[in-house]
């Protein structure tokens, strides 16, 4: 992904000073950074992001910051270079699961359906179907709302985050 249309766009919206649309480039221009392996340019353009979320009120755009800031493992407060403490380490190594079966387990706990799932990750509902089977029988559940608690106890969904 090339991050210098993204650092023009940032440029642009700054110079005709709408907020909203800024923090939309700086989310292009953290993802381009981030692919890029720059995680320094990457945490910096989604913290600003969320500081004009925030300051805004732009619940969407703020959920968008917070993320990329959870996909790329990046500090949305505090020091620019320190990667976010991640909850889904420990769930990782002591239920095995994948990253993926990790991100599968995050919306089953905010009750999402298979075929919701699919939707959102970009796989076939079956493949849903799949991993929420396989990351029921490693944490050892019998049902999602059993899986869904573990998941909140375990850290890996915000409480505070609306269903």
């Amino acid at each position: 992904m090339a991050r210098a249309p993204w650092d023009e766009a940032v440029a642009a919206w700054e110079g005709v000073g709408d907020p909203y649309q800024l923090g939309q480039a700086l989310i292009g221009a953290a993802e381009a950074a981030a692919a890029d392996g720059d995680r320094t340019a990457a945490a910096t353009r989604v913290r600003r992001t969320a500081e004009i979320a925030d300051r805004l009120g732009a619940r969407r755009l703020r959920e968008q910051a917070e993320s990329l800031a959870r996909l790329a493992r990046l500090a949305l407060a505090g020091d620019v270079a320190a990667p976010a403490a991640d909850p889904g380490d420990q769930a990782r190594h002591q239920y095995r699961l994948t990253a993926r079966e990790l991100e599968v387990l995050r919306l089953v706990a905010i009750g999402r359906s298979n075929r919701e799932i699919a939707a959102e990750l970009f796989i076939s509902a079956k493949t849903a179907s799949v991993h929420v089977s396989n990351i029921m029988s490693k944490l050892g559940v019998a049902n999602r709302v059993e899986a869904a608690a573990l998941a909140y106890r375990l850290g890996l969904v915000d409480q505070a985050r609306p269903v």
